[in-house]
Order: structure tokens, then C-alpha cells, then sequence
């Protein structure tokens, strides 16, 4: 993994989330990893924060341009997964993300399809790298079929690459700590830490809602959160806030009410909220 992020990295156009579910000491190496977005999520709190951001960010982008390929690394996934927003939050990325350059890459050292989020991210993952494993059930995971075999590997690096359609026996590279050092560079892209996103500068990021409120009316609020967790187009969003708030369709106005409603979903799921369906 982590010689393939220090690959990664040397194209300038890749971003990297950087989630740890060994509370930073498997990533501690890559912190300061060049290109990465925000600090590294040690965390659960931060762990929350960080695939909330990286959700609102791809929602964003369905709606407008992006430059950059934004990929999400999850070590130890099944530590991540174990609280119910944020496995909810890391199946969306892989259901959805790739049509906005947005990836993930995941990682475990305990490969059953209940670590990996269950069978909706299993699907998911086009692209593998397995190493080798105690067992023929943990091969079947790692590979994505029973054949070839991971638990047959040697060892020390000797893997197996594989694709939607095809395996490659591959010698996997060490990078060593020069490498990792090479690949470091300077402040974080954007936000200096995940409590502190702010939505004027990264669309829908995870910000307080009090403090996204500002200037609204209580039925601008309402409206924005109703469409949100709707989950409404453009189109339909326009149309309901002419019906509620009589905001011109097309307005900047309208437009900010959009990217706030969503933004306060974001929100409101990092941080525990439900919002049952209202009438």
C-alpha cells in the first residue's frame, strides 16, 4: 500500500484522504504524503469527519467541474466500518465515486467480505492487490474468485494483481523510508484540519450547520434539509424552492441553498443525526 501511494503521488493531479483504523501507526510514515488532503485521520471522530468531507466532495462534483482525482485510503478498513455511518459513508464512495474521479483504496490484513464493508463494496472493487493469506476462504475474498490461490503466494512481497478480467503474478515493491520521505511534501491541500472544513472553500464538507445558517429564514433552513435528504436533483431542488421560499431558480441564491442543504446532511450523518422522512 505503501508503495503505491508513494507511486501515486508523483502525478500531481492525484489527492489523497488518508484514513487510519490503527489510530495512525500504520500511516504515520505517509502523513505528510504529498498531495494529501487534511491531516491524517487517527481517530474515530476523525475518521467520521474524514469520509464525510470526501462524501460531500464527491456530491459536489456531480454538480460541477473538478481538476483533481481524489482517492480515498482506508488502512484497516474493517476498524472504519465498524461504526454504521461511516461504512454507509465508504459504500457510497465505491458505489459512486469512480464517475467523479473519486477512489478508494482499501486495505486489510483479514480479507472476509464482512470486513470489507459486506457484498455492496465487495462488488465494487474492480482492482486488487492480494498478498498472501492464511486460507483458500480468505483467497477467495483477496482474489474475488477461487482461482488462483493467495494462500499459495510465498511470501515477501509475491502477490497477485488483478482486474475485471485478468490476474497477473506480480513481485510487490518495499518502499523504504527514503522512499516514504521523498514522497512528502509541504501542507496539506485545502483543509488543515478536519474540524475546521469550511464549505465557502470545499463545497459540501462536514461544517456545523448553526454556522451554515446565517441569513436564512427558518423555511429557507427546513427546505434545504427536506431536499437533501431527499436527495433532489437540480431540477426538482429549483422547483421546491420556489414552492417554499420563492427563490428565483438559477439564482446564486439558489445555488448556495443547494450546496448548504447538503452540506448540512454531510453534516448531521458524521455526526450521528438521523432524519426520518418528513411530510
Amino acid at each position: 500500500m505503501k508503495t503505491a501511494l508513494v507511486q501515486l503521488a508523483r502525478d500531481p493531479r492525484n489527492r489523497f484522504v488518508l484514513v487510519d483504523g490503527k489510530r495512525g501507526l500504520s500511516l504515520r510514515s505517509l502523513a505528510h504524503l504529498s498531495g494529501r488532503i487534511g491531516p491524517l485521520a487517527t481517530t474515530p471522530a476523525e475518521w467520521k469527519a474524514a469520509l464525510g468531507w470526501a462524501n460531500g466532495e464527491m456530491n459536489r462534483r456531480f454538480n460541477s467541474g473538478y481538476e483533481t482525482r481524489i482517492i480515498v485510503v482506508v488502512e484497516e478498513i474493517q476498524e472504519i466500518i465498524a461504526d454504521a455511518a461511516c461504512a454507509e459513508m465508504v459504500a457510497r464512495l465505491v458505489t459512486l465515486g469512480r464517475e467523479v474521479e473519486m477512489h478508494a483504496l482499501l486495505t486489510t490484513q483479514h480479507p472476509t467480505v464482512k470486513s470489507l464493508g459486506g457484498p455492496r463494496v465487495s462488488r465494487n472493487l474492480a482492482g486488487r492487490l492480494a498478498l498472501k493469506v492464511t486460507d483458500d476462504v480468505a483467497s477467495r475474498v483477496a482474489v474475488g474468485s477461487s482461482s488462483p490461490r493467495a494462500d499459495y503466494l510465498l511470501g515477501r512481497g509475491d502477490g497477485y494483481a488483478v482486474s475485471v478480467d485478468t490476474v497477473h503474478r506480480a513481485q510487490m515493491a518495499l518502499s523504504d523510508e527514503q522512499d516514504l520521505a521523498q514522497a512528502s511534501g509541504g501542507d496539506p491541500t485545502s483543509v488543515l484540519a478536519w474540524d475546521t472544513v469550511e464549505v465557502d472553500d470545499l463545497g459540501d464538507g462536514p461544517k456545523p450547520a448553526h454556522r451554515q445558517a446565517d441569513g436564512l429564514t427558518p423555511a429557507e433552513v427546513g427546505m434545504i434539509l427536506v431536499a437533501a435528504n431527499r436527495e433532489m436533483g437540480r431540477r426538482k431542488f429549483q422547483d421546491y424552492a420556489i414552492e417554499v421560499t420563492g427563490t428565483k431558480p438559477g439564482s446564486d441564491k439558489a445555488d448556495r441553498l443547494l450546496t448548504l442543504g447538503r452540506a448540512a446532511l454531510d453534516w448531521l450523518t458524521v455526526n450521528g443525526y438521523q432524519i426520518s422522512e418528513l411530510e
